[in-house]
């Protein structure tokens, strides 16, 4: 952004509502909190961002003066390399940095040694049904907003015995009935894969995060903890 583009824009004008007190407030600074949608595909970019733009969007960003970032669904073609440029650079942003469907960043502040770090805001192995339950505006019970898996609706079902009880939140707890790579990997309990994107890409939750490069150590020795 140039430094011109941010004196050319005037401010909306308020909107003046005796009876509402959202309409006419202007915002004097930065906000405290930003989604970031950085995957590929940006439907505001005509062409996705590099792994090198993605990082000077976050410096920029910090010095707009934002308090967090946060990366959802990182393209499965650099989701290693975004990933690793951003372990390298979240230590020196002033502010945290938080992942969604890219579980794979656990496993990589492991191999730094640098687990657990001001950089992710969730706790290590929260994921589908696991540490999470999504419900959607019907009702229906699902292991997260992005895992179409129905097991129930609050209308019907308690939610607590659904989380507890249903086969497919006991599954995705369970890290040793996933398959291929997820499966036999050391990170498994601390990371997991996405198993939203293997349900979308595969039909089977349980299978391999398609978007993982990492091949398991061949003497396994399960992470339990991060």
């Amino acid at each position: 952004m140039k430094p011109e583009s941010l004196s050319k824009y005037r401010p909306f004008p308020p909107v003046v509502l005796p009876d509402r007190t959202w309409p006419d407030r202007v915002l004097s600074h930065a906000p405290q909190w930003c989604s970031v949608d950085l995957r590929d595909g940006n439907q505001a970019l005509p062409q996705p961002m590099s792994v090198d733009e993605k990082l000077e969007y976050f410096d920029l960003l910090a010095k707009v003066g934002f308090k967090q970032i946060e990366i959802g669904f990182p393209s499965a073609a650099e989701t290693e390399t975004f990933l690793q440029a951003l372990h390298a650079t979240a230590g020196r942003l002033p502010f945290p940095v938080k992942t969604t469907e890219a579980h794979q960043y656990r496993r990589i502040q492991i191999q730094h040694g640098t687990a657990p770090r001001m950089g992710m805001r969730a706790p290590p192995g929260v994921a589908d049904g696991r540490g999470f339950v999504f419900v959607s505006h019907r009702g229906e019970i699902c292991p997260s907003g992005f895992l179409p898996l129905v097991a129930g609706n609050v209308r019907t079902d308690e939610l607590g015995d659904i989380y507890r009880e249903a086969p497919w939140f006991r599954a995705l707890r369970d890290p040793a009935r996933f398959s291929g790579k997820c499966g036999r990997c050391e990170f498994r309990n601390v990371c997991g894969g996405s198993r939203a994107r293997a349900f979308a890409l595969t039909g089977d939750p349980l299978a391999s995060d398609p978007s993982c490069p990492y091949e398991p150590a061949t003497a396994e020795r399960p992470v339990l903890v991060a």
